[in-house]
């Protein structure tokens, strides 16, 4: 594309892991960042749940070793259980116990779904089945990238990049220039806003340029998508500033 420089990398979630990455690699390719829901390094709880989906999909005997398609088969139980688990961990406590009744319902089997929110839970795996959003085989892949998502880079050195085989963490978050803006949600489960604080903290402490945000949402990780309209406002008001002068950011004239 003839691209020299970018002004602003921005990602949520994955993306967000990536354009710390990316700001990490490449740290004078790029004037600021805005990153949400994201981490450094992938905590083992994050990882835990996401290996427990794989295992569901891997298990389903549809699956055939990954050969499904030449098969003629396809692991529908193995994906509805693993986007089941994904709804539940992409919310929050609090957006679940307001949306749904606490209280069972005959029948009481342990095969009856007695409970609301077991009901919601068929209805969109059931969908996501059928529409066949995802190819499992991508799926696993993009859930194992995410799960090796870390600064701190292994083996040898992208061409081109700044990193070093064998750096810490530190070292690598460290390598970042750019202005940041950090966005955190208070209720997200599988990204937890501390993760987004640990950037923040040790990107402040030695002096960076870094803001961060947190945002209150029930809507846990999903929040940058389903309430972006609390993440809008964060982003505008950042990339406006990028452009102002010190002079003008005193005087309050950036927004």
């Amino acid at each position: 594309l003839g691209l020299e420089r970018v002004h602003c990398v921005i990602g949520g979630s994955m993306g967000g892991n990536i354009a710390l990455s990316f700001l990490s690699l490449f740290p004078s390719l790029s004037s600021a960042g805005v990153v949400m829901s994201c981490t450094g390094r992938t905590s083992p709880l994050s990882a835990g749940l996401r290996a427990v989906q794989r295992h569901a999909i891997v298990s389903d005997p549809d699956y055939r070793r990954g050969r499904y398609a030449q098969e003629g088969t396809w692991p529908s139980n193995g994906m509805a259980t693993a986007r089941q688990l994904a709804m539940l961990i992409y919310k929050s406590w609090s957006a679940f116990n307001t949306r749904f009744a606490w209280r069972a319902e005959q029948p009481y089997h342990f095969s009856s779904k007695s409970f609301e929110i077991e009901h919601y839970l068929q209805h969109h795996s059931n969908k996501f089945v059928e529409g066949r959003y995802y190819d499992p085989n991508c799926y696993l892949l993009m859930s194992k990238a995410n799960d090796l998502s870390d600064l701190a880079w292994r083996g040898s050195s992208p061409l081109g990049t700044d990193a070093r085989p064998g750096e810490s963490y530190l070292d690598a978050l460290l390598r970042i220039q750019s202005k940041l803006l950090v966005i955190g949600v208070t209720s997200d489960m599988i990204m937890p806003i501390a993760e987004q604080q640990e950037i923040f903290s040790i990107l402040s402490a030695s002096g960076h340029d870094v803001r961060f945000k947190e945002i209150h949402s029930s809507f846990g990780h999903d929040a940058f998508i389903v309430d972006e309209g609390l993440f809008v406002p964060e982003i505008k008001n950042f990339l406006r500033q990028l452009d102002c002068t010190p002079e003008q950011l005193r005087r309050g004239l950036c927004g």
